[in-house]
């Protein structure tokens, strides 16, 4: 989720490499977002949750969490 009024940009990360993103605008009182990719992975490849905006405000608290998962096939 995004600080009140203030705007947040998250990506899924694969190394360096930015695979998708989301961003949540400054309207929104409080809003979350959510995003999703498939990618194919190699051995030892890490992928991440990062803010790829200079001035992303992220917040959490014990009624939103901030997540990520994956899935491998």
């Amino acid at each position: 989720c995004q600080q009140s009024k203030k705007d947040a940009v998250a990506s899924i990360m694969v190394g360096g490499t930015k695979l998708a993103s989301t961003t949540v605008a400054v309207a929104a009182e409080l809003s979350c977002a959510y995003v999703s990719t498939m990618a194919e992975l190699a051995k030892g490849d890490v992928v991440n949750v990062a803010s790829t905006w200079g001035h992303s405000y992220i917040f959490a608290n014990e009624h939103r969490w901030i997540s990520f998962s994956g899935l491998l096939l």
